[in-house]
């Protein structure tokens, strides 16, 4: 689950580079921390450039 305030600024660039990989299913800009922590897990936060305020919660790892 996602709850997301703000902008990230290089969503089009990262949707271009995880968009093989990720099947994204809305316009929204945030949309992009999604695909990353599948990824990267909690490194991915380095890769986004933006203002903005989020709480993760990863239901497998019973993680927030």
């Amino acid at each position: 689950m996602l709850a997301v305030n703000g902008e990230i600024y290089n969503h089009q660039t990262l949707r271009a580079e995880y968009g093989d990989r990720y099947a994204f299913q809305t316009g929204s800009d945030c949309e992009v921390i999604l695909a990353l922590y599948q990824e990267k897990g909690p490194d991915f936060l380095d890769d986004l450039q933006g203002m903005f305020a989020f709480a993760l919660y990863d239901s497998e790892k019973t993680l927030i």
